[in-house]
């Protein structure tokens, strides 16, 4: 159920731009309201409600449950500063001024993906090229495949796995992913569906590139769970060939990430810009599984 989110700060640009955004993202199950003022605020409690309210410190001061009508709405208070204070008399602190999606995850409770079952997920990323992932997380797929049941899910935008003629008719990633979106009962017949090249499973790449950014991260997580549970995968494998917060969070909840560079000056600094915005991001977690020795470089005809 989408839940509202009211915004209520001393910035009514800020207010208004964080509500653009949340609304731009209404795969998370949520939209946003901007309001000018507490007149105006009240004037909207007058005939519904919003499950969380969020305030600026100037706002948070004055009497502003005079509004409420509803107690289960949720105060959430938005400072300016940075505070190592996270409640103040019993209400949620926010720092505003952070990504907009972090700070929407914060607003959300967001489920850190470390709960997500990660064992033997691994996900192959390049900020260079997506046919550097996919090529190398077949690669992987291809050496785990000897030792277990292995799936490989192309997430690139030109991946063209199961595009084949003897393959017409095979389940795509975008179908898979549509079905358990709707609901609807699928067991492991699904997996009877499935294209195969050598010792590796793997769904038909998208159907369109726009399927890239129709799902959210709990989506995905259903996704992933829905493979290893009733699809008795060993392994995961997943080339990543388009970044976005869905798939950043994806990375986040992986055993280990791959990230495929090319050699030389080029690549290292995107490798090197990478991690700048995962650290600007507050992504640790996502470089801590990233280790030197999984960086694969891939020598190219230029780049030095």
């Amino acid at each position: 159920m989408e839940k509202t989110i009211g915004i209520l700060d001393e910035e009514y640009e800020y207010a208004e731009a964080l509500a653009a955004y949340i609304n731009r993202k209404r795969s998370m199950g949520l939209r946003a309201i901007p309001f000018k003022d507490k007149g105006e605020l009240k004037s909207y409690y007058a005939n519904g409600s919003v499950d969380k309210l969020l305030i600026g410190e100037t706002f948070s001061k004055k009497d502003i449950n005079a509004v409420f009508l509803h107690e289960e709405t949720e105060k959430i208070i938005l400072v300016g500063e940075k505070t190592t204070e996270s409640v103040r008399n019993g209400t949620r602190v926010l720092f505003k001024y952070v990504p907009a999606g972090k700070l929407t995850e914060e607003i959300i409770g967001y489920e850190t993906p470390a709960e997500v079952q990660s064992e033997n997920i691994y996900s192959v990323f390049s900020p260079d090229s997506a046919i550097l992932a996919g090529v190398k997380a077949y690669e992987l797929a291809s050496a785990l495949g000897k030792t277990g049941r292995t799936l490989l899910l192309s997430w690139e935008p030109f991946g063209g796995l199961g595009r084949k003629e003897h393959d017409e008719g095979k389940m795509s990633l975008s179908e898979l992913l549509y079905i358990l979106r709707k609901g609807e009962k699928v067991g492991p017949e699904v997996f009877k569906n499935v294209c195969k090249a050598g010792n590796v499973d793997y769904f038909c790449g998208i159907d369109y590139a726009s399927d890239l950014w129709q799902f959210s991260f709990e989506e995905m997580k259903k996704l992933l769970s829905f493979c290893k549970e009733v699809g008795r995968y060993v392994y995961i494998i997943i080339a990543i060939g388009y970044y976005n917060d869905t798939m950043e969070k994806v990375m986040e909840s992986c055993e280990k990430v791959y990230m495929v560079g090319v050699s030389g000056k080029a690549g290292d600094e995107r490798m090197e810009e990478f991690r700048r915005q995962m650290k600007y991001a507050g992504r640790g977690n996502l470089l801590n599984i990233i280790s030197e020795e999984d960086k694969i470089r891939v020598k190219t005809g230029g780049g030095e």
